[in-house]
């Protein structure tokens, strides 16, 4: 986490003081990379507010506003779709005894929406395009070392089912990288993953908000005077808000995928693994994707790559979703030295009506008198056992939770936050790691998140990202090797794994 811009961890924890178990979670944020510090490297504190100082950089402000719109979008689906961010189906289904422990372990990995899906929607709604720029430039690849000037159905499936880049011919593009949905979900590839998880997931969560666009009568895409394809980000945004309302209400993403497609994809595995590679409709709406991208990166006169974030219009020329002018944007984003999670104030009758990736929702109240496994810590037994196969499991396959970045590095931690369990008092250490949430049948997530344009460290926790530094003229060079949240999943994290 030493390098990480922010990250946030969510899950359910016990809390000693209120003697029951809760859904808590804390946004963190890199002192580091953020605060100023006077000319003896000591951080500056506001005499009157007694809080440290942010940083007036406008660059590092930009990134740091793009990586709260990635992490809060992240907040809202632990309240609005726990059931596929937590793997639960009831917040104390680890002590309900009417499961098995092989049932709730079932329901935990099977349930948890995939890491292209979480981290896809979290991209939508920040600088995507710009922080993943040379990821999309290798949509061009053409398996011979080069680069081609035009996106081509050709040259965009070539690369989709290419595990390397190794040969592409500027240096600053020779990472190792997968973008298959399916290789990015796949514990066994050892190769950086932020392509699959975050490029590809970002660009498979636009397509199906254009086919959640079409059943209202809509689409994002047009052509403009010389025959070429326009976006338009409007009905993507509005299919992207169908897309979680529908999952709110009680759809599975199995149930839900298979509607918006009219059953050309029979649930979310078959349209993992055929999302560009083994569909042409796919593949046609990224082909018009990227080439409008690039369309807009080559105007005259722009000052930035196209943002990617569907909060705005495509063709606009800026950075930052957040307009600094408007009163109370500087004051939203006040910092505090806390590293206390914070209970979500969401009823749970309305957080597990959700549906999950295969299961809905299933809220009952379980009755104290029926919890006989808890210890006098209000450490459940079960799910203790649980959570030491998880961790035997993860000992087996080192490689599981350790994938190298583009830049070469290497990420060694669970997402930045390893769970220390045993413990239930939901807390966390200098370092990041959970030292609580010992309820929360996993690895406590720490989904350290990023835009990460232009900085030189790890922006997230888990693949390497070498976005760009957002500038039109940029050639696909990064400034930005950049950790951007994914990695082994805590029972009730974002960063999934």
């Amino acid at each position: 986490l030493s390098t990480a811009y922010a990250y946030i961890s969510g899950g359910h924890s016990y809390d000693p003081e209120a003697k029951e178990y809760v859904y808590a979670y804390v946004l963190a944020l890199n002192a580091g990379m953020f605060f100023e510090k006077d000319e003896n490297g000591v951080y500056k504190v506001d005499p009157e507010t007694g809080l440290h100082v942010l940083t007036t950089d406008d660059k590092k402000l930009q990134d740091l506003e793009n990586t709260i719109v990635h992490e809060m979008l992240h907040v809202l689906m632990h309240d609005y779709n726990r059931v596929g961010m937590s793997g639960y189906v009831k917040e104390d289904m680890w002590r309900d005894p009417s499961y098995s422990n092989d049932e709730k372990w079932m329901i935990y990995r099977e349930n948890m929406f995939p890491i292209w899906f979480k981290e896809g929607l979290a991209s939508s709604v920040q600088n995507a395009y710009q922080d993943k720029f040379l990821c999309f430039s290798f949509f061009s690849y053409d398996g011979n070392g080069s680069l081609e000037e035009e996106y081509t159905p050709e040259t965009v499936r070539n690369a989709y089912t290419t595990s390397f880049f190794k040969t592409a011919p500027d240096s600053k593009l020779g990472y190792n990288m997968v973008l298959d949905l399916d290789a990015g979900e796949d514990p066994s590839v050892k190769i950086n993953k932020v392509g699959a998880q975050y490029a590809s997931g970002y660009l498979a969560i636009l397509y199906l908000a254009e086919l959640a666009a079409n059943q209202n009568g809509e689409t994002s895409v047009g052509v403009d005077e010389n025959g070429r394809a326009v976006l338009k980000s409007d009905p993507l945004r509005v299919g992207i808000s169908t897309i979680l309302s529908r999952l709110h209400n009680g759809e599975t993403l199995d149930e839900l995928i298979a509607d918006l497609s009219d059953g050309r994809f029979e649930n979310t595995g078959d349209f993992q693994t055929r999302f560009i590679k083994g569909d042409d409709d796919s593949l046609d709406f990224c082909v018009d994707y990227l080439n409008y991208m690039r369309d807009l990166s080559k105007q005259p006169g722009r000052q930035y790559l196209p943002n990617g974030s569907v909060m705005l219009d495509f063709d606009l020329d800026y950075m930052s979703p957040f307009d600094r002018n408007v009163n109370g944007v500087k004051n939203a984003m006040v910092i505090v030295d806390s590293n206390k999670r914070e209970k979500s104030t969401v009823d749970n009758v309305i957080a597990y009506v959700g549906g999950g990736t295969v299961t809905r929702g299933d809220y009952t109240e379980l009755d104290d008198d029926d919890d006989d496994d808890d210890d006098d810590d209000g450490t459940d037994a079960e799910e203790s056992a649980v959570r030491e196969e998880e961790a035997a499991d993860k000992d087996a396959d080192p490689g599981a939770d350790s994938t190298e970045g583009e830049s070469g590095q290497e990420n060694t931690g669970d997402n930045g936050g390893d769970d220390g369990g045993g413990s239930d008092d939901a807390g966390w250490d200098d370092a990041g790691s959970d030292d609580g949430g010992s309820d929360d049948a996993g690895w406590d997530d720490a989904d350290a998140g990023g835009s990460g344009s232009d900085d030189t460290g790890w922006d997230d926790a888990d693949a390497g990202d070498s976005g760009s530094d957002g500038s039109a003229s940029d050639d696909g060079g990064s400034d930005n090797a950049g950790w951007d949240d994914a990695g082994w999943d805590d029972g009730g994290s974002d960063d999934a794994g």
